[in-house]
């Protein structure tokens, strides 16, 4: 067994997340409450005292927390399709095995 084929299982998972987050990236549902949060937190900072940094500041890494939570399933989906790669050539791989191993 090669070293890719001992982390196939972990492909899969990997795979399988990938699925999932792109189903999240999706949904209507999710997208609007990621925007109404956005929205929420410009209307916020708009409206707020022109001298309230430290208020500006938490909205500011609110943004920040929202940006990174969207990052984290976009990185999920791309690393699922690395994975798909690596489990598609070990699929490959076998197919070719199995092929020699019949002509031989």
């Amino acid at each position: 067994m090669s070293a890719a084929e001992d982390h196939e299982p972990q492909l899969r998972v990997e795979s399988d997340r990938a699925h999932r987050a792109a189903r999240m990236l999706e949904d209507d549902l999710f997208t609007d409450a990621i925007s109404d949060i956005k929205d929420w937190c410009h209307e916020q900072w708009e409206s707020s005292p022109i001298d309230d940094v430290k208020g500006r500041e938490n909205l500011r890494i609110m943004i920040g927390v929202v940006n990174r939570f969207e990052k984290i399933f976009a990185t999920h989906v791309e690393t699922g399709k690395l994975a798909l790669k690596q489990i598609s050539d070990i699929e490959e791989k076998r197919r070719r095995l199995r092929l020699l191993r019949r002509s031989a």
